[in-house]
């Protein structure tokens, strides 16, 4: 993988455009509307984006490891564990180019020891890392758009800064209990004015409110993001890219939030991009967070990536598929999903580590909706029908 990046770095670029790179907590697609999140609609409506665009995971650290490393999430702990130093190969490409990484997070990227996985054992990959952490003294609504404002600073007051840069900005407003300045008209009431957990478990009764109070976080971030697109230098030039890191469920399935099963409202994500001035039109169905540095390195070198397991949007894809693994805590994910933008497969390792594992359990075949599938075929045809090489290319099969 070295000697990979190593090569393709020797190729110079002929631009360096900056680079936008939005990674949103808990961010549902459906929940992106002109009601709710006008500005983030209207980027999508304008730019590149997917219908059937999915998480890796089900949950954060899994997804942000196929963010950067472009690799299947069900890696992330045989990463972490083996102390991969580089951290992400895509990042450490773009500075051999030339181009600067910094950092704006409102969210802890040191949970499960990700920041090291991700920028590198010694964060060498970091140019410039800001942190606006919430905490007692702080919300989230305000550390989001502390983050957003240096940053439109940072732009504002160094020229320089306007090329050649790749900022990534990690917002955490729409992370349980969901935040929002309180002093400002909701948008949507009412809310639920005390997220009581035990009491919405227990109960459905209260749902609507807790709904609410998600789609006004959605709608603060919406307002920061607008506020940032309005106030964007050289936006023409510029590759911008929001996605969220996993959806959120609210009962539709019997289960609350995220983390807990692999159903479409805990993975359906936005995923949108405005790749500078490339025009070209995706040829792909489905799409997922894995490839978001393919297709950023594509759009500005024409090459491909050829030690991901993502691969570049803007060309026709040799494994139209999704993978989504389901959140384990601190350990391997043992169970995934493969979508193709119409079905599921559902399958789960039969032992932990899944790299010894001698057998792959089947454990629901559904739409993309979680209905039941219809197979009039058996299970094995169908697979083969709706899943062509799939399980081929996870099990190094040619």
């Amino acid at each position: 993988m070295l000697a990979a990046v190593d090569i393709l770095a020797a190729t110079p670029l002929t631009k360096r455009p900056n680079i936008y790179l939005f990674v949103i907590e808990s961010l549902r697609a459906d929940f992106i509307n002109p009601e709710g999140a006008p500005h983030l609609s209207q980027f999508r409506d304008d730019h590149i984006h997917y219908d059937a665009s999915h998480s890796n995971a089900n949950g954060t650290h899994p997804s942000w490891f196929s963010i950067f490393h472009s690799q299947f999430s069900l890696f992330w702990k045989k990463y972490k564990t083996e102390k991969w130093a580089m951290g992400s190969p895509p990042l450490d490409l773009l500075r051999k180019w030339g181009y600067k990484v910094r950092i704006y997070t409102s969210a802890q990227l040191g949970y499960y020891g990700m920041e090291k996985v991700l920028f590198g054992q010694n964060l060498q990959l970091i140019d410039s890392y800001q942190t606006f952490h919430h905490g007692t003294s702080k919300q989230p609504w305000e550390t989001d758009a502390e983050a957003v404002e240096t940053l439109q600073k940072d732009l504002a007051e160094n020229p320089e800064l306007r090329e050649g840069q790749v900022c990534i900005v990690f917002w955490d407003s729409t992370h349980f209990d969901y935040s929002w300045p309180k002093h400002k008209t909701a948008q949507f009431s009412p809310f639920a004015k005390e997220f009581a957990y035990f009491n919405a478990i227990q109960s459905k009764k209260n749902i609507g409110l807790i709904k609410n109070r998600y789609r006004n976080a959605v709608h603060y971030v919406d307002s920061l993001f607008g506020q940032f697109w309005q106030n964007l230098p050289n936006k023409e030039e510029s590759i911008v890219v929001v996605t969220g890191d996993h959806a959120e469920e609210f009962f539709e399935h019997g289960h609350l939030f995220h983390n807990s099963h692999l159903v479409d409202e805990q993975t359906h994500i936005p995923l949108f991009f405005k790749l500078g001035t490339t025009k070209q039109t995706p040829p792909r169905s489905i799409a997922c967070p894995m490839d978001i540095f393919p297709t950023i390195i594509d759009a500005i070198s024409g090459q491909t990536l050829p030690f991901a397991e993502g691969q570049s949007l803007l060309r026709p894809s040799s494994w139209p598929y999704a993978l989504i693994a389901r959140f384990n805590g601190g350990r391997t994910p043992y169970e995934f999903c493969i979508h193709n933008g119409r079905n599921k497969l559902i399958a789960q390792f039969d032992s932990s580590p899944i790299f010894t594992s001698q057998e792959l359990k089947i454990r629901s075949l559904s739409t993309c909706k979680d209905k039941a599938a219809d197979c009039a075929l058996n299970v094995e045809s169908w697979i083969e029908k709706e899943f062509p090489g799939a399980l081929d290319r996870l099990f190094g099969k040619k």
